[in-house]
């Protein structure tokens, strides 16, 4: 017999799934610090439809401040936490208490066309 609505929920429920999924990723690479630094800049382009993802690893309780700024005022940032809970969604810029340690996402995007941006990663010592 077929499974019941409810045993088909409980399926659904152990199914891990990101909120990168499904999505076109264009750029997907580590932010690096210089030695003794706290910022980095990344630049980059996406077009319409695509992100780019830039991770870096963080410990729990620090601050972390992304800063997009972008040729036309058309792209946003997202940010997630390790466990994929979304930190801050569709903004040009945030400042974040991080909840626990590990690798955290930053995914660039577009709210219009295409996007030529800078960002800007900072965790202050």
């Amino acid at each position: 017999s077929a499974p019941s609505a409810d045993e088909q929920a409980d399926d659904a429920s152990v199914q891990t799934s990101s909120p990168l999924d499904g999505l076109t990723i264009r750029v997907d690479e580590e932010v690096r610090f210089d030695a003794g630094g706290t910022s980095a800049t990344v630049s980059g382009a996406v077009i319409r439809g695509e992100r780019d993802v830039y991770r870096l690893g963080a410990l729990g309780g620090q601050q972390l401040i992304v800063d997009l700024a972008s040729v036309e005022s058309n792209g946003v940032i997202d940010v997630l936490a390790p466990d994929g809970s979304v930190l801050a969604d569709e903004v040009t810029s945030a400042t974040v208490e991080l909840p626990s340690d590990g690798e955290y996402v930053v995914v660039v995007g577009g709210t219009r066309g295409n996007v030529t941006y800078e960002l800007t990663v900072t965790i202050p010592a």
